[in-house]
């Protein structure tokens, strides 16, 4: 008398979580559309009253505390027991500036975002000369632009297994095609700058009557503007 007798070869493989990297990483970064970014201008409008015959000379300042710096944001990352890196970085020149500029190492197995966003103060500072019987308008503004430079990224790892009846210890044994132990990654840095905008100012003529209805010679308004 004859039976089949099923002997299991491999059962049932269970990773560590532990994975090592044996390439480096490839990273693709993706320029954004430069004409879509929306743009926040944060201007002063001052209003210079000179209801006198004589020119008179004013001192025009805006200050503004503005944000600037990088934020590193991941979509997609690599559960892993052990640190995995790879290297970001780009540079995009924008009619001849730098749009944006990020370049490091960052851990694609961890969720952890990366801040290096900081306040910064911006002045300007200019004489302003009113001729006699005058208003004269000066605005100024400074332009914050905050784009989102997206990157994706995958990496071929190996690792260590549980202990197993088929005694395979590693993920190289388990999957020996290098597709089945390739891995995707993905994120964006938010680049922050600020730069100087538009200057304008215009005068007109005023009469007595004109000046007889002004409570004071200089008007400030702030404001915030956004165009893309």
């Amino acid at each position: 008398m004859y039976r089949d007798v099923c002997t299991p070869v491999m059962g049932s493989l269970t990773s560590t979580g532990v994975f090592s990297k044996e390439t480096e990483p490839t990273v693709n970064v993706k320029e954004p559309n430069w004409d879509d970014i929306p743009i926040s201008y944060f201007g002063l409008k001052a209003s210079y009253y000179n209801c006198n015959p004589l020119n008179q000379e004013f001192t025009f300042t805006q200050t503004n505390k503005l944000s600037i710096g990088t934020k590193l944001t991941k979509t997609k990352t690599i559960k892993s027991g052990q640190e995995i890196s790879a290297s970001v970085g780009f540079e995009f020149i924008v009619k001849g500036n730098v749009a944006a500029k990020f370049s490091r190492e960052i851990s694609i197995g961890s969720t952890e975002e990366a801040s290096e966003i900081r306040d910064e103060t911006f002045s300007y500072t200019e004489k302003v000369n009113v001729p006699g019987m005058h208003l004269l308008t000066y605005t100024h503004e400074f332009a914050q632009k905050a784009v989102d430079i997206h990157y994706t990224g995958t990496v071929q790892v190996d690792g260590t297994l549980q202990p197993n009846a088929a005694k395979i210890k590693t993920l190289v044994q388990a999957l020996p095609q290098p597709a089945d132990r390739t891995f995707e990654f993905a994120g964006f840095v938010t680049s922050t700058d600020v730069y100087e905008g538009r200057t304008k100012n215009i005068a007109t003529k005023i009469t007595e009557e004109e000046c007889s209805k002004v409570d004071q010679p200089v008007v400030l308004e702030p404001y915030v503007r956004v165009e893309n």
